[in-house]
Order: structure tokens, then sequence, then C-alpha cells
């Protein structure tokens, strides 16, 4: 952000000519998938007091049945269902607007994201009334967590639900395609995978085209491996140099096609 030093002040005080400074919001597909939890298990059914919502938060879900049955739970964010959709556009606009009701000064308009890079990875802390458990990654950008069963178009028509037109610093969403996927015109899948994404409203896409498997090999056997290239969100990066948390966190994400 050039113009910093010439006017001595930063950013967020209108030290540049072209401002635009980003409020970075992570973890929107484990906040949506956490109060639809709430709203289901202590509201609706009343399977669980909010009492004991917290007490299993406390404990990192080590009651394992009582995470599953959280997590199996339907219409997760990602799976195209209509409460996780709505719930989506509901608190993504919520958010958005919060934001974008204030500023940080005369002519500094800030705007929101729901990214921060690497923070899905090293900024976990608690565990999630979703079933995530604190050592858990947090979903990224607009993905889902990759324990919701989905598919690419799944993924994208939930994820064209946030309200992308409202958030200027972006809104990524990757998706990892496999070699047999582009069997027969991969190119092709993909120009219309990204067009439909833009014609329901999204418009900040990555792909990845590898395998879990594969991923593991490269992690296993760094040398042979040497110059496999992967995107990330933002940028791209060889897997063989990037820390064993990264690695995992990109295995994950192939294993559930993100």
């Amino acid at each position: 952000m050039r113009g910093c030093i010439q006017s001595a002040l930063p950013v967020e005080r209108g030290g540049t000519t072209h401002n635009l400074v980003g409020i970075n919001m992570l973890g929107l597909g484990t906040l949506v998938d956490s109060l639809l939890a709430i709203e289901e298990l202590v509201f609706s059914t009343g399977t669980l007091s909010l009492g004991a919502l917290v007490e299993a938060l406390d404990a990192d879900w080590a009651d394992e049945t009582l995470r599953q049955r959280v997590m199996n739970r339907a219409d997760r964010y990602g799976s195209d269902g209509p409460r996780s959709n709505a719930m989506a556009r509901r608190v993504s606009e919520r958010l958005a607007k919060m934001v974008l009701a204030n500023s940080f000064g005369p002519g500094v308009q800030p705007y929101p994201a729901f990214f921060a890079f690497g923070g899905d990875i090293h900024l976990l802390g608690v565990a999630s009334p979703d079933g995530r458990r604190s050592e858990d990654v947090i979903t990224y950008g607009v993905e889902p967590a990759t324990s919701v069963p989905s598919t690419p178009t799944t993924v994208l028509r939930s994820a064209s639900h946030v309200v992308h037109e409202l958030c200027g610093c972006g809104n990524p969403l990757a998706l990892t395609l496999s070699d047999s996927d582009l069997r027969g015109g991969g190119a092709e899948l993909i120009r219309n995978l990204v067009a439909a994404y833009f014609e329901l409203g999204g418009f900040h896409v990555h792909f990845n085209v590898t395998s879990a498997e594969r991923l593991r090999e490269a992690k296993a056997d760094p040398q042979a491996h040497a110059d496999l290239l992967v995107r990330v969100s933002g940028f791209s990066a060889r897997f063989v140099t990037m820390d064993n948390r990264w690695q995992d966190a990109l295995i994950e994400r192939a294993e559930n096609g993100l």
C-alpha cells in the first residue's frame, strides 16, 4: 500500500491514495453449521440443553457418540440444503453489513472478506458446536467443513448464497478435482464450473488437480515429488516445502474435494 511512508500514516488512517482495508473473518462454514446445530439440537428438538452443549464443548467433544450425532445432521453447509443455504446468506449479509456500516476515518472504508491466510490452520483454540474439536481446522473462505458430504456442484451452489457482492476483499473457494474428473474434456469442465458459479453470484474460486493419495506420497517421499505444485489460496507453493500442518490440511481437503 504505497504512500504510507510519505504521509507518515497507516492505511487505516488514510495514509495511501487508494485505500483498501480488509476486515478478514474466518470460519464462515463452521459458524453456519454451529448455528444450525444449536438451533436444531437445543431449540427445535430439545435433544440437548444449552448447558449440556457447553459442557460438551468444554470437554472437547469427549463423547464421540454425541459428536457423531451432531456431525451427521442433515442439511449442513456445503450440501446445498435450503436451511444451510439460507443461514449462509443471513449470517454473511449481517456480518458484511456490520463492516460496511463503519469506517476507520474520512475516506477509509473497510471491506469484508471471509478468509484469513493460514488462520484456518493456526487459529484453532476451542471446540465448536458443529462437532469440530479444538485441534481440527476451521473452515476456510466460503468452503464447507471437510466432514460434510458434498460434491463440487453442491459446494458451489452453497457458496453462491454468500453475499459476494458486498465483500470487496474476496471470498476464496478451493476445489480439488482428480485426474479422472478431467478425462474427456477437463478444460471444458472447469470452464463450465467457473461459469456456473459466477452466474450464481460467486466470484473467487481456485482449483487443484490432484488426490489425497498423491499428496500423501509426496509427503512420505519429498525428493520424488519435488515439482508437485499446489494452489493454496491467493498463492501457489511446492507441496514438499510446506510445513506438516499445511500439508495435512491440504490432504484432508483433497479427500473431500476441497
